[in-house]
């Protein structure tokens, strides 16, 4: 990325994306955690550091997330993807923008009708990498171990491809 991108989402902005990112994959992987899922947000929003503590780590678990709040972690790794994101659609839409400037300029001048037809943006296979990469990096920096890092970062990925 050529530019910092974090400022190109207000915080309020970034919250709700990531949340909505993170109910998306709680939706995939634990679907009955949707119960609890708004009361898991408001307690990972007001004390980040107690809610990936108490959401149920010690537990002697089964395979993948069963007997653990999955949300917490999502929510977690969500803001690094979110952000990675904004800089990938930012990018697009700079390269959008360069033609239709000058189609628009075109127009101003009376040679040419502006463009119509938005692309749809897409993440390439690497870029899909780089988000699971995140995942796995910020799923370290909060201590959750290999298993689960592997399950949340498929199912980040998973989300990106399912709805690119």
């Amino acid at each position: 990325m050529s530019s910092d991108v974090g400022s190109a989402l207000t915080p309020a902005e970034e919250r709700a994306l990531v949340v909505e990112l993170a109910g998306l994959v709680v939706g995939d992987v634990k679907p009955a955690e949707l119960e609890v899922f708004d009361d898991t947000v408001e307690e990972y929003f007001e004390d980040t550091e107690t809610a990936l503590r108490t959401s149920g780590r010690d537990e002697s678990l089964g395979f993948g997330f069963e007997g653990l709040l999955l949300a917490p972690y999502v929510l977690a790794v969500a803001g690094p993807v979110i952000r990675y994101l904004a800089g990938v659609v930012s990018e697009a839409a700079q390269a959008e923008v360069r033609p239709r400037l000058v189609a628009l300029l075109r127009r101003l001048f009376r040679t040419v009708a502006p463009p119509s037809d938005d692309a749809p943006v897409t993440l390439s296979p690497g870029q899909i990498q780089h988000v699971r990469d995140l995942v796995v990096r910020t799923a370290g920096d909060i201590q959750l171990d290999e298993t689960r890092t592997r399950l949340l970062a498929d199912a980040v990925a998973g989300q990106l491809i399912a709805t690119g």
